[in-house]
């Protein structure tokens, strides 16, 4: 402890908060101009022999409890750098409320329920403190220290905790609404039920444990929770931009609505963990068990799945809010669903305008304004399908994988219309009307079955067909379906239609007039373009 000053009297305390005390790295002007340190005029603790200064001020570790009550104004008070180590004082008995304590040491303090609210507490030490239910509420704890100190169901609403270290501390449902955590430690402290509600940082939460958190609307900005425990937190509409989940346990936390881009969730266990319209854009899953986790509407442009683990459980879409109907009959993503709203994420789009375009209210589907401005939303919806197309192969999920295949061939095919583009679109539109874009053995034969049977009720309409004697079997008038003949003679050219579609060609049977020989033509072109698409079809289900 420093002397006195000269001009300080004898019977005075003299104690001055120095740069040093708190190791306080700025000039000693920053330092001046933050703290505006003043000099302690209290007389000295004339109890006590040892020491020359006040009760507050003595570095001793027993201090008579009587007599800090009778020390204490009834009002708010100056007490820079108090040492308060190792004392045993009921809160409601002794408060500080509105006090200065600047680098006070309350090292191994025992003051549950202590009324600190709206204390500026900057650069004190709590290590080792116990402070159950204590009322931080509005307190200015810059660079405290509460390493190892038990805070259970202590109070931090809107305190400013940037850079305060609460390494290895019992935070158990402690309340940090409003907070500010900027650089804060929360490492290897436990925060089972804490509240962080609308708190505002990026803290360091390596190992801590923080099951069933609550983080709703938080500011998790760069925030790092490298192997800590998450299990059922709640991260709703909290932005966790570039914060760190490596390692870490988020079994069945909700991050409903929250924005994740640039999230490293590598190596995290995720299961059951629900990602509903969050922004996922860049956020990694390396070798992440996403085994039941939910993404539905989530906006997944450029987000990075590599040896993810999934199941069939894990959903991408969901039937009843997204682009998922009757007439397509395919899964859909978020970008695909609201294209009018991510192009005019400013505009005023009516419900009625918009219900009419993407079929949903505006209030079910969230606004797009993350993606680049050269980026359309049909091609960010393009590139999610190919990345889940290849995601769901790598886990043997080939059924889903041909849904998410067709939804990217889709995607594409509007694409091409939206950019005039209409020889390939041309092309993708065939291919969905014939194979649905190479997935569907059904419709292949069904484009089978349609072309036989019209062949051949063409070739009995057109002139029919002749057998090696010249006999002609075709229908004059629609009376002949009357009878069993006529019934005989349609079964007889589709018979023929047959040979014609798969190219055999049966000699006994030829075509009577050139109607049936244009047909004919027709028909063997369209046959072998039908098998060839058969086969590359049954081929591709085969490679998945």
């Amino acid at each position: 402890m420093a002397e006195k000053k000269a001009e300080v009297p004898a019977d005075r305390c003299g104690f001055e908060l120095r740069r040093e005390d708190v190791g306080f790295g700025g000039s000693r002007s920053r330092w001046a101009d933050e703290t505006e340190p003043v000099c302690c005029w209290r007389s000295i603790w004339e109890s006590h022999d040892e020491t020359d200064r006040c009760i507050w001020h003595a570095d001793v570790d027993e201090k008579t409890f009587s007599e800090l009550i009778a020390a204490r104004a009834d009002v708010p008070e100056r007490l820079d750098g108090a040492i308060l180590r190792n004392l045993h004082v009921k809160g409601e008995e002794l408060s500080f409320g509105g006090c200065t304590l600047l680098g006070a040491k309350f090292d191994k303090l025992w003051l549950p329920e202590i009324d600190l609210v709206d204390t500026d507490l900057r650069y004190a030490t709590f290590t080792d403190a116990d402070l159950f239910e204590a009322d931080f509420t509005d307190a200015d704890l810059f660079e405290a220290d509460f390493t190892d100190a038990d805070l259970f169901g202590a109070d931090f609403t809107d305190a400013n905790l940037i850079w305060a270290d609460f390494t290895d501390a019992l935070l158990n449902e402690a309340d940090f609404t409003g907070a500010d955590h900027s650089g804060a430690y929360f490492t290897d402290a436990d925060l089972f039920e804490a509240d962080f509600t609308n708190t505002v940082g990026g803290a360091d939460f390596t190992d801590a444990d923080i099951r069933e958190a609550n983080f709703t609307s938080a500011n998790q900005l760069r925030a790092d929770f490298t192997n800590a425990d998450l299990f059922g937190a709640d991260f709703t509409n909290a932005d966790t931009i570039k914060a760190d989940f490596t390692d870490a346990d988020i079994r069945e936390a909700d991050f409903i609505d929250a924005d994740l881009q640039d999230a490293d969730f590598a190596n995290a266990d995720v299961r059951k963990a629900s990602f509903r319209h969050a922004t996922l854009q860049d956020a990694v899953f390396t070798r992440t068990d996403c085994r039941a986790a939910t993404f539905t509407s989530a906006l997944l442009y450029e987000t990075v799945f590599s040896d993810t683990r999934i199941n069939s459980q894990t959903i991408f879409f969901d039937p009843k809010t997204t682009f998922y109907n009757s007439i397509s009959s395919r899964p859909g993503c978020v970008y695909e669903e609201n294209p009018l709203m991510a192009n005019h994420p400013s505009e005023d789009v009516s419900a009625i305008d918009f219900r009419h375009t993407t079929g949903y209210r505006p209030e079910d589907v969230p606004v797009i304004d993350h993606l680049p401005k050269d980026v359309h939303p049909l091609e960010a919806a393009r590139w999610v399908y190919r990345r889940l197309e290849t995601l769901h192969e790598a886990n043997a999920l080939s059924e889903a994988a041909r849904e998410f295949h067709i939804s990217k061939e889709e995607a594409e095919r509007a694409l091409y219309w939206e950019r005039g583009e209409y020889g390939p679109w041309g092309v993708k539109t065939l291919m969905w009307y014939l194979t649905r874009h190479g997935e569907s053995v059904k419709r292949v034969l069904t484009w089978w079955g349609g072309v036989i049977f019209t062949a051949g009720l063409l070739f009995a309409g057109l002139g029919g067909v002749k057998d090696a004697t010249g006999t002609t079997y075709a229908i004059a008038s629609l009376g002949e379906l009357r009878t069993v003949a006529g019934w005989q003679e349609i079964l007889l050219n589709i018979y023929f239609s047959v040979t014609t579609f798969s190219t055999i060609m049966d000699g006994g049977l030829a075509p009577a007039g050139n109607g049936t020989r244009a047909v004919v033509a027709v028909e063997s072109i369209t046959g072998a373009l039908l098998v060839a698409l058969l086969v590359f079809v049954l081929g591709r289900r085969v490679a998945r």
